[in-house]
């Protein structure tokens, strides 16, 4: 509770672009790796956390929208 009363934290309830570790089912976000208001702070971050965990499952996300994903789901590789 000490933290989040902290007036130096950001408030991340306004930062909608995540970058989210799953977990390897792909059923459930394990950590929330970046949250940010600019899309493309949100690309860097995601690709930070791929470069670094490469054999991890990420999303870059907009709220339910998913702008980005690691590794590639066949179904977002069979419509782009």
């Amino acid at each position: 509770m000490r933290e989040l009363s902290n007036p130096n934290l950001h408030d991340i309830a306004n930062m909608s672009h995540r970058v989210e570790l799953w977990t390897a089912d792909g059923q459930q976000v394990r950590w929330a790796v970046a949250a940010t208001a600019s899309v493309t702070v949100g690309h860097a971050a995601f690709e930070a956390a791929v470069r670094n965990w490469p054999h991890e499952r990420f999303t870059l996300r907009n709220g339910i929208l998913v702008i980005r994903e690691h590794p590639k789901s066949r179904i977002t590789s069979e419509r782009g």
